[in-house]
């Protein structure tokens, strides 16, 4: 699931809303959209896109608004209208094969806590945006986890990247890995991120187990450094190895992602 941060102003979303809550919003939320969807995609202000925006009540209960951006008129006939203040947003696209019930739990249970963010809790509006073409995108008011700062967030990319060196997935390390990488490694050569990735897709190191002896974290704002004792096991050309590293990496923050722009490994003997 993709993701990225957008700053947005205050609008007001006019439309049809129900109340519902986990045990019934099939239903409650199929009979709205059935009702309502073609009614709301004709209107000229809706330019065929719609909202589908959630807040909770006291009761553990639910209401969702179907409804377009009208420019801050209810509309006629409408019977709500919210107001979705400003504020900065992680907004997910989400796969056209997943219902959007699974895509809200993947997104605030596993998404979310990744990037070290929680929902906004008193700002208090989610909102699904639907495009002409019917994608969908999961729009949430988003505030720093507690205790989820920069470390927090690098050390759990570190154990990504551990993992996907341990099962030579490059897909993984694409998407660790920033477009300018630059790392010498503990043969002195300068590695680039494409260099990396075709590596480990010919398979020329295998690499069996990785244990992180020990690890540091430098908090820099939107760069941090780590660096990190390991010892590795695995097969260079069919030749078993062992080795124990002292890597230096350098990550960026950038597009509410952290990225490996840059480091370098040094061989204990």
């Amino acid at each position: 699931m993709d993701i990225r941060f957008e700053d947005r102003d205050a609008f007001f979303v006019s439309g049809y809303a129900a109340e519902t809550s986990p045990a019934t919003n099939d239903t409650d939320l199929g009979a709205l959209w059935s009702e309502y969807k073609d009614k709301l995609t004709a209107i000229p202000q809706s330019r065929a896109c719609l909202y589908g925006v959630l807040w909770y009540t006291e009761n553990h209960s639910y209401f969702y608004l179907l409804g377009v951006d009208a420019g801050g008129e209810l509309l006629e006939g409408a019977t709500t209208r919210v107001e979705i203040p400003a504020a900065r947003f992680a907004v997910a696209s989400v796969p056209a094969d997943m219902p959007a019930v699974e895509a809200w739990a993947a997104y605030f249970d596993t998404e979310l806590p990744r990037l070290g963010y929680a929902p906004d809790a008193e700002h208090g509006k989610y909102f699904e945006f639907y495009d002409e073409n019917g994608a969908c995108e999961l729009w949430t008011p988003v505030v720093p986890a507690q205790g989820a700062g920069a470390a927090d967030a690098v050390k759990n990319r570190e154990e990504q990247l551990r993992l996907a060196m341990m099962a030579g997935d490059a897909a993984a390390s694409n998407e660790l890995f920033a477009d300018d990488l630059a790392f010498v490694n503990h043969f002195g050569q300068l590695i680039s991120k494409e260099d990396d990735l075709e590596a480990q897709r010919q398979g020329f190191v295998k690499i069996s187990d990785i244990r992180y002896i020990q690890q540091s974290i430098r908090d820099l704002g939107d760069v941090a450094v780590t660096v990190t004792e390991a010892e590795i096991d695995g097969l260079i050309s069919g030749a078993n190895f062992s080795n124990r590293i002292m890597y230096t990496r350098i990550w960026r923050h950038s597009g509410g992602k952290w990225k490996l722009i840059g480091g370098q490994a040094t061989r204990i003997e």
